[in-house]
């Protein structure tokens, strides 16, 4: 590994500070070394691949009991709350021949450490979830980085092993100073990334120790994390001159082209790609001080460093490099750095995905994701915030919001919600910059990073987490989802067809559930009926009040969804817990109040939409209250019931005004599969795909209409006609090899940039069958390309497949046209 020059001032003044960085009683920043001495000293003698109880009871007590700077060992440890060592320790009360075989199996340095973690993780997570559980605990306060807890045992006892635990401080500290390049890994392959430190850290130590011979990676530790100070008496003391690296970033002319030249510039867009290295930890170190900063994923899939676009790669034509974040809960769709994001990124070529951008700095949704899930969850929640993201951008004018084909500049809520449809075909909001712009630009950091800290906000509405704090501008207003910023009048909402069935069938039960395949409208039903009908009420003075809309996912759980505790240290170092509602409490108080002051039979309807139901628990989500849901338990009701909830023994009932509608698609998670208590409760009304409204929302009369425009050329209707004939086709399939659910529904052919649903390209076309349909057959077919040609194709050989390579094929409008042929 190459060192940089700018850190040889560093090590030298490290060895003149090195006593006093290394007394707890002066510094409170490093205090990890005084521990680790003192656990080794406790298991001095003890064979650490053959521990006995007692030693693992010893370990745990330190741990537990140590004291750095006033406050306990187990507070200061950024990754691991202190309870959960407390839990650990109860596990091993319970199980102590178990818990130390598995310290044991930790600490033997014979068998490679991917082993050692993952048996250590295997045998103590499921029984941390189990006890948090048991104490009605957050889910996330069990399975949230549960590697910290291996991987600090050993940077206490094995020195060879010893490792930063704080992995961006240190993957910074290597970008600025070293040539090194940490890999990333996973949560899943622990390993490797600590491996990958263990590395760094050597080659460190061995240009330490020609400063002094008896340094040890504890004191490349406190390098790290004493940068700051080391700097600053490095420049006092006249060690570092005018090479230093500097903390800012510019780009040149120079360099914008030569992401142009594919490998003619290949030496320039290699540069550009180590700057961009270097402007991604500066970005970083502006927020990792920040608690949220621990939820982000920097790429793909471990947290810490850039994904880096293909500028020094041989491409022709769209070069690009970028930068981005997302929230550990995007993971739950797949790859988190190919779906929703914070991103800064270069494109002076084709500007495929950029959305004819050369420049983009903001929340960013990847037009070619073929996640059509992950969309749909995006378009509602802009819908729900759809007042936010208006009086942000009429505060900001320096931003610009593209939906899809749309671009807007200072947009109403209305606009953005009529536009949010086109979310399937990406979406971008972003500071309005030019590369002009960026080389002219004196430090290029300070732009981005205010940007991000602007926009974070706003992607936590989007990702539906609350990590990131309020918006500066617009503010929030009211206490569940959908009350952001001042309250609109209501617009005016049209009836949809079948909203007299749905009346019927809530007013009789208080809650239902659209279910149906991937496509149908469920969500888009759901919504627009809630609208219209609380919009016919007299009493209610704005829609977005009285409708609460919530996407469940497997790790939603009854503290997230009716109350729960969350934790916070007091000033002594004590965790505290505190009671915090969440959206099914706060729509039911809302409603109750309403229930209250009305007369009787006129109260306003409250509607909360469960989009998803179906990912999640229910049972777990509701706890006690699902027998509330019955109407005649209900406040009012002949067998009213009142229950005392856990947390914070508020009495609570659920008024009879307060209607629920679940989506759930039947591709997910089948029908067959769910609680016997949501089916008695909740009424279900089936989404098949509607080929009938495909073929009016494309103009044809009939259809015979459509099978004379499928013998046409390969323009955009006949290429319409083809497919929905196909669609039709596939579905029957799909019915007969798999079964109704995992159908592909009728709103993956209508154009969800136009109002009328119509295409105007026959591109648009080709890209709905590759990025979204063919996709999901892949997924339906999931390794098993002979059954999916066998069953959906006839056993054809369709061009739209790649046989050879098990991959969706790159088609044409023509290519596409003979494909379709062949498959209706």
């Amino acid at each position: 590994m190459k060192i940089h020059r700018d850190l040889e001032p560093l090590l030298a003044v490290y060895t003149q500070e090195r006593a006093r960085i290394f007394d707890s009683t002066e510094t409170d920043e490093f205090w990890l070394h005084a521990v680790s001495q003192a656990c080794q000293q406790a298991l001095d003698g003890a064979q650490l691949d053959d521990l006995e109880p007692k030693d693992v009871e010893t370990l745990l007590n330190i741990i537990l009991e140590t004291t750095v700077g006033g406050k306990r060992l187990a507070y200061k440890h950024p990754t691991i709350a202190y309870n959960r060592w407390e839990a650990m320790q109860e596990i091993f009360e319970r199980e102590p021949e178990g818990s130390t075989a598995m310290f044991s199996v930790l600490l033997d340095e014979s068998k490679p450490v991917d082993r050692r973690l993952r048996k250590f993780e295997e045998f103590f997570e499921p029984r941390l979830t189990k006890l948090g559980e048991k104490r009605g605990l957050p889910r996330s306060w069990s399975s949230s980085k549960f590697h910290g807890l291996s991987t600090f045992v050993l940077e206490l006892l094995s020195e060879k092993s010893y490792v930063a635990y704080q992995y961006q401080a240190t993957k910074q500290f290597f970008d600025e100073y070293t040539d090194y390049q940490v890999k990333n890994a996973s949560k899943r392959d622990t390993a490797t990334q600590y491996s990958h430190l263990v590395g760094g850290y050597e080659e460190i130590l061995d240009e330490l120790s020609s400063f002094d011979p008896d340094a040890d990676v504890h004191d490349v530790h406190a390098i790290i994390y004493n940068r700051e100070t080391l700097e600053s008496l490095a420049d006092e003391r006249g060690f570092r001159g005018a090479e230093r690296q500097a903390d800012s970033i510019q780009f040149t002319k120079a360099d914008i082209e030569s992401l142009l030249g594919g490998a003619d510039s290949e030496e320039g867009s290699k540069a550009v790609a180590r700057t961009f290295e270097r402007f991604s930890g500066l970005i970083g170190r502006e927020f990792f001080e920040y608690d949220w900063f621990e939820t982000l994923i920097w790429s793909e899939p471990s947290p810490g460093s850039p994904y880096l676009g293909p500028a020094h790669t041989s491409i022709e034509t769209s070069p690009y490099i970028w930068f981005g974040m997302a929230h550990e809960t995007m993971s739950e769709f797949g790859r988190p750095t190919k779906g929703l994001q914070v991103e800064f990124g270069l494109n002076p070529g084709e500007k495929s995905g950029f959305f004819g951008r050369d420049v983009l700095c903001g929340i960013y949704l990847n037009p070619t994701t073929g996640d059509t899930e992950l969309k749909e969850v995006v378009a509602s929640r802009l819908r729900v915030h759809s007042t936010t993201f208006a009086e942000f951008l009429e505060d900001n004018d320096d931003y610009v919001l593209h939906i899809g084909d749309h671009k807007l500049r200072s947009p109403s809520a209305t606009a953005i919600e009529r536009h949010a449809d086109s979310v399937s075909k990406g979406m971008l909001l972003t500071v309005d910059l030019t590369a002009t712009d960026l080389t002219t630009a004196n430090d290029v950091v300070p732009l981005v990073a205010e940007a991000f800290q602007e926009l974070l906000p706003l992607y936590g509405k989007l990702a539906d987490v609350d990590d990131f704090g309020e918006i500066d501008a617009g503010g929030e207003g009211g206490s569940g989802a959908g009350t952001d910023g001042a309250e609109p009048p209501n617009p005016p909402v049209t009836k949809p067809d079948d909203a007299e069935e749905f009346v019927r069938h809530l007013e009789a039960t208080g809650q239902m559930v659209f279910h149906g395949p991937p496509g149908t409208g469920k969500t888009a039903q759901a919504y627009d009926f809630a609208h219209w009908w609380v919009s016919e009420h007299d009493r209610v003075d704005s829609v977005t009040n009285n409708v609460d809309v919530l996407t469940v996912h497997p790790a939603y759980t009854y503290e997230d969804f009716v109350e729960g505790l969350t934790a916070r240290t007091d000033d002594d170092g004590d965790v505290c817990y505190e009671v915090k509602d969440g959206p099914f409490k706060s729509i039911v108080q809302r409603a109750y109040d309403e229930y209250q002051s009305a007369a009787p039979g006129e109260a306003a309807p409250y509607v909360l939409i469960l989009d998803e139901i179906n990912r999640g628990n229910v049972a777990e989500l509701f706890g006690e209250a699902i027998s509330l849901l019955e109407s005649d338990k209900r406040a009012g009701g002949a067998h009213e019931l009142r229950i005392g909830l856990p947390h914070s023994g508020d009495e609570f009932t659920i008024p009879p005004n307060l209607y629920l509608i679940g989506t759930m698609n039947t591709a997910d998670r089948s029908i067959a599969l769910v609680d016997a208590a949501l089916r008695r409760r909740f009424r279900f009304r089936h989404f098949p795909p509607d080929y009938e409204y495909l073929r009016s929302a494309h103009d044809f009369d009939s259809w015979d209409d459509v099978e004379a425009a499928a013998a046409g050329d390969a323009s955009v209707d006949p290429l319409v006609a083809r497919s929905i004939l196909a669609l039709r086709r596939l579905n029957e399939r799909i019915r007969s090899n798999l079964d109704r659910g995992q159908q592909l529904g009728h709103s993956y052919l209508l154009n969800s940039a136009s109002e009328s649903g119509e295409f105007e390209e026959p591109m648009e076309v080709v890209d709905v069958w590759r990025f979204e349909i063919l996709p999901m057959l892949e997924e339906h077919y999931f390794g098993q390309f002979d059954r999916l040609r066998r069953e959906l194709f006839d056993g054809a050989t369709v061009d739209l497949i790649d046989w050879e390579t098990e991959q969706v094929a790159s088609f044409d409008q023509a290519g596409l046209a003979t494909a379709l042929d062949e498959l209706r």
